[in-house]
């Protein structure tokens, strides 16, 4: 009888499930692209906003994370986001960007850098291979450009430089 339970023990023991932790420390590197397709207006505050035909494109995203165990400091992500655009325009009428007037007629072109990084710092309230909950807070930096060119001219107007923080 002795030799039963014992060997009822032993295989109850084998067939239990083995322990594991959950990653100790994670680092986390990815890259996207996405085909965005942008539109719109800008121009000086109290005059009026110029339409520009924006180009197409293919622009991407980076980032990096770092996660660990320790339950006061939080995880850490970077993400770096390009957001380059390129446009042109005929002007019906005339247009006054940043003091500087362009008659009717004039082909513009335009470069919008609007290019930020992301600061992410979050906890893992829950996490299982079903469902995953973070909580945390973000940081977007903003360091961008508008740029205006007559296109029949090979100065650059109107250069307005944005620091944003968020």
């Amino acid at each position: 009888m002795k030799k039963y339970v014992l060997a009822a023990a032993v295989s109850l023991a084998t067939m239990a499930p083995v322990a594991q932790a959950d990653t100790l420390l994670g680092l986390y590197v990815g890259a996207e692209g996405w085909q965005a397709e942008p539109e719109g207006s800008f121009g000086s505050k109290g005059n009026a906003q110029q339409d520009f035909s924006f180009e197409d494109e293919t622009l991407t995203s980076y980032y990096v994370a770092l996660e660990h165990p320790v339950p006061l400091i939080p995880n850490v992500k970077l993400r770096y986001t390009e957001m380059d655009v390129t446009g042109d325009t005929t002007l019906v009428d005339g247009f006054e960007f940043q003091d500087i007037n362009f008659g009717a007629g004039t082909q513009l072109y335009t470069e919008t850098d609007l290019t930020h990084i992301d600061y992410v710092l979050y906890y893992e309230i829950f996490d299982n291979d079903t469902l995953s909950i973070d909580l945390g807070l973000s940081a977007k930096q903003f360091d961008g450009d508008f740029y205006i060119t007559d296109t029949n001219s090979d100065a650059m107007f109107a250069p307005i430089s944005l620091a944003l923080y968020r």
